[in-house]
């Protein structure tokens, strides 16, 4: 019996041609925003194109990712962890440079790049054979049509 192997995330967006270009020297993650692009805490997520403002020096020092700082993920779970809907997700970069610690697919970096706003559940329902969606919340989520009901 062969072991299964699974697509990240970000494998499954690329797969769908929603990738869009990032900045050199920057890595691919994703960030989900409420629809009027705010996060934990409302925090107002930069559009696409601007970069987050860089976290000051105390919240850095924090060493959770609980809360403080910018946060960006690498798996579904992961961008899900603060109580985020998979609703409306943005495909971010950020620096290695300025990456800090990682917690069950979430990163804290100093700041992120917002580069494009996707539809995600379009990738999954197109691309998503063998996508790593172990322990994501799909609740509400329709992906056997077109478009996505929320």
């Amino acid at each position: 019996m062969s072991q299964q192997t699974y697509r990240t995330i970000l494998e499954v967006i690329e797969a769908d041609g929603q990738l869009p270009p990032k900045p050199r020297g920057t890595k691919y993650a994703i960030k989900f925003v409420q629809p009027d692009w705010t996060t934990y805490n409302g925090y107002l997520w930069p559009f696409p194109g601007k970069w987050t403002p860089q976290i000051s020096d105390e919240e850095w020092n924090d060493q959770t990712c609980v809360t403080g700082g910018v946060h960006v993920a690498t798996t579904f779970v992961g961008a899900q962890s603060g109580g985020a809907r998979a609703t409306h997700c943005v495909v971010v970069a950020y620096r290695t440079s300025e990456s800090g610690i990682s917690d069950g697919g979430k990163i804290k970096v100093r700041r992120a790049k917002s580069l494009a706003a996707i539809d995600l559940y379009g990738a999954i329902r197109r691309r998503g054979r063998e996508a790593d969606l172990r322990g994501a919340d799909l609740r509400g989520a329709y992906l056997t049509g077109r478009g996505a009901i929320l």
